[in-house]
C-alpha cells in the first residue's frame, strides 16, 4: 500500500514540477504577444515622431531599406496599427497577427536580436490584400521590407479606400 502511495505521490510531482502543458502554452503566447505589442508602439511611436534610426533598430533592415524611411514614415502617419494575436514557432521567432485601422490583415516575424530595444527585429512582413470578391491572396516579404510595406501602402489605399 505504501508504495503505491509513493508511486503516485512521485508519478504526480513529476507531472507538475514538467508544468501544466496548456499552461506553458498560454505564457508562451502571452509573451509573445506582449513583446509583439510593445514593438508595434515602439514603431509607431517612431513613425509619429519620424524617428529614422529606431525604425532601423526595429526592423531587419538592408541598405536599400535606408533611402526608403523616409517615405515609409510619410505613408504611414496617422495608421492604427495593433497586434491581434501572436505565438513562439519552431525557430523561436514571433508570428504577430496585424490589423491596420481595424481593416487590414497582417503578419509580421519578429527575429531575436540584441540590435533592438525589444531584443527582437521585423524580419519579415505580410499582407492579405484581395483579390476579386471572393478570396485574399498572401504575401510575405523577407528582402527590402520598406519597399514592400510602400507597396502594401499603396495597395490598402486603392483596395480598402482607405
Amino acid at each position: 500500500m505504501k508504495s503505491a502511495i509513493l508511486f503516485i505521490f512521485f508519478f504526480i510531482f513529476g507531472c507538475f514540477s514538467q508544468g501544466i502543458p496548456h499552461l506553458k502554452v498560454r505564457n508562451q503566447e502571452s509573451k509573445a504577444l506582449e513583446i509583439g505589442k510593445r514593438h508595434v508602439k515602439l514603431f509607431l511611436d517612431s513613425i509619429e515622431s519620424k524617428n529614422e534610426k529606431m525604425i532601423e533598430k526595429l526592423f531587419n533592415t538592408t541598405g536599400a531599406d535606408q533611402m526608403h524611411i523616409p517615405t515609409l514614415i510619410d505613408m504611414l502617419q496617422g495608421f492604427d496599427i495593433s497586434v491581434e494575436s501572436a505565438n513562439f514557432n519552431k525557430k523561436g521567432e514571433i508570428n504577430a497577427n496585424l490589423r491596420v485601422d481595424g481593416i487590414v490583415p497582417g503578419v509580421i516575424i519578429l527575429t531575436k536580436t540584441p540590435n533592438s530595444p525589444t531584443g527582437y527585429q521585423i524580419s519579415a512582413l505580410g499582407f492579405k490584400t484581395p483579390r476579386g470578391t471572393s478570396h485574399l491572396e498572401f504575401t510575405m516579404c523577407f528582402i527590402g521590407l520598406f519597399w514592400c510595406a510602400i507597396e502594401y501602402t499603396i495597395k490598402w489605399l486603392d483596395s480598402y479606400k482607405i
